[in-house]
């Protein structure tokens, strides 16, 4: 399930392209909506599509692969700021990358199994807070965050680690929102000066 969450990266990015393509975008930026709305509606529906898909895959695992996730919300509270990480990291780049397609290419190669490889995605990594820089280093990635918060709990009945994730998603939510008006502020700008030279 936390190398699934990495692979909704993909969504956020292809529908900003998609609808910037096929002019689906100019066409709602034209019935009076703002960029700042448009990108937040796609935020919005990407983390809801990536949060369903979770508490299915989370629903079968439990039920009928008797897997231990802990207390029933334990997963889907952790899911939280990784999808919201995940996904704005996702909208953003559809909104300001120009070549989509070779970036693409590079976070399927490279960014994900990169990250999937520090959070313990590949292999089993022990979550022992040794405080050397390999430990460090994977901090870096948002699967050690959502693996460690819910293996202390499970394990440990330790809430700190799942605190200070939920902490983490809630600053990110900030940032992602404040990107998004930055950037629709912006494109609207662009937006009308296309539109007072036509």
């Amino acid at each position: 399930i936390g190398l699934m969450i990495f692979y909704f990266i993909q969504y956020g990015m292809e529908g900003i392209r998609v609808d910037t393509k096929s002019k689906i975008k100019d066409r709602i930026i034209g019935s009076g909506m703002s960029n700042f709305k448009y990108y937040l509606a796609n935020f919005i529906g990407v983390n809801i599509y990536s949060f369903g898909s979770i508490l299915i895959s989370y629903s079968i695992c439990k039920v009928f692969l008797n897997i231990n996730y802990g207390d029933i919300y334990l997963l889907p509270l952790a899911a939280l700021p990784y999808l919201i990480i995940v996904n704005g990291i996702g909208i953003i780049l559809g909104i300001t990358a120009i070549k989509l397609e070779s970036l693409s290419a590079l976070i399927q190669s490279i960014f994900i199994p990169g990250l999937t490889m520090l959070g313990g995605g590949y292999f089993a990594l022990t979550y022992e807070e040794t405080g050397s820089l390999f430990n460090d280093i994977r901090n870096i990635s948002p699967l050690t965050w959502f693996n460690k918060s819910i293996f202390n709990v499970v394990y440990s009945e330790d809430f700190s680690r799942l605190k200070l994730w939920l902490l983490i998603g809630l600053i990110a939510l900030a940032i992602v929102i404040v990107a998004l008006y930055y950037l629709g502020r912006r494109s609207d700008k662009n937006y009308e000066k296309y539109s007072s030279i036509s």
